[in-house]
């Protein structure tokens, strides 16, 4: 048995726990904001695969006594300047190649007020781990060390992989563009089906539909941009996904009538709505090509006007609030009567 971790968009610890438990053989669940802690007797290779968690870690250490002052740095060096780190080296090893001369780099961050920053989290955590292990700290490094404190749970983990899982599933972006564990959140609340047809009218550099291309029928997806269109065409085929492009403004496509089962998209963001985008028109275009029992999921700022168009429109909604890359949004999933 196996204490991991994972980390996950705050607001999706539902979703992203389900996903970690159909791999099977996972129990012991402690569920924090964004953390989510956990015991494995499966295969780790399995856990590498996930889409909705942002990274999954194995568990070096739980801090004790961290607080907002700089005395929590001392307590850090200490606590892992005690940690036999071979044994994570030894897990690791059994999921993927490692060179001889082992390197590692680590990546810090907390949430609350701090009298220190990340940096010196990191210094900290540095210096305690090279006083034990004749390892080498490189930015092209083979062990992805994170140091997490929040108000709830301070730890430290070792990435399954050299990097997150999450730049793993990257892919090239765009301004506005969703992390990939985020769209494919919103792609497991669409629930497709092997016979639906599926599309996103603003689908930027396509990550919604290069995450929802394995489990529909078709998938369509359009951008009034032609040259962001080119990009999301580059990304697909590096994925091998099969997906429809087109350019179009998403209040004018080229469907039929009630022809789209489910429609996923990331809509704009603050002032994107006033200069760029017409509510009425999108929605009157969404009912048209939309079928009568069909699902729209939709990303949105958590404030955005298009909450209250939302709700006058679709009054059976639910919505789940998240933060997305720092910012305040909400997931609105609807189905249609």
């Amino acid at each position: 048995m196996v204490k991991l971790f994972a980390l996950c968009a705050k607001g999706l610890e539902e979703v992203a726990t389900q996903e970690i438990k159909d791999c099977g053989k996972s129990n012991n669940f402690e569920i924090f904001e964004g953390v989510i802690v956990f015991d494995y007797l499966g295969d780790l290779k399995d856990l590498t695969n996930l889409k909705i968690v942002d990274d999954v870690l194995i568990f070096v250490k739980k801090f004790q006594d961290i607080n907002r002052y700089k005395t929590s740095l001392f307590i850090i060096r200490k606590e892992l300047s005690q940690v036999n780190l071979m044994k994570v080296l030894f897990l690791i090893r059994k999921i993927r190649k490692t060179k001889p001369q082992t390197t590692f780099k680590i990546q810090s961050s907390y949430k609350s007020r701090r009298d220190y920053t990340a940096k010196e989290i990191t210094t900290a955590a540095r210096r305690a781990i090279l006083k034990n292990q004749e390892w080498k700290y490189s930015d092209e490094s083979e062990l992805y060390i994170h140091i997490l404190l929040t108000p709830k749970i301070n730890l430290c983990g070792v990435s399954l992989l050299n990097e997150p899982l999450h730049v793993k599933n990257r892919i090239k972006t765009i301004r506005g563009s969703l992390k990939s564990s985020v769209a494919n959140a919103m792609v497991q609340f669409a629930d497709i089906k092997k016979t639906d047809v599926v599309f996103d009218p603003m689908c930027g550099s396509g990550i919604i539909p290069i995450s929802a291309s394995p489990f529909s029928k078709t998938t369509i997806a359009s951008d009034i941009d032609k040259e962001v269109i080119k990009i999301a065409k580059l990304n697909a085929k590096s994925k091998d996904r099969k997906i429809k492009f087109h350019v179009w403004d998403a209040s004018k496509t080229d469907l039929k009538d009630n022809s789209i089962d489910k429609i996923i998209c990331n809509l704009p963001f603050d002032k994107q709505v006033e200069f760029e985008f017409d509510p009425e028109e999108f929605f009157k275009e969404i009912e048209r090509i939309s079928k009568k029992k069909s699902k729209l999921v939709f990303l949105i700022d958590r404030e955005s006007v298009l909450k209250r168009i939302i709700k006058k429109k679709y009054p059976n909604y639910k919505h789940i609030n998240i933060t997305n890359s720092g910012f305040e949004a909400r997931i609105m999933v609807i189905e249609k009567i």
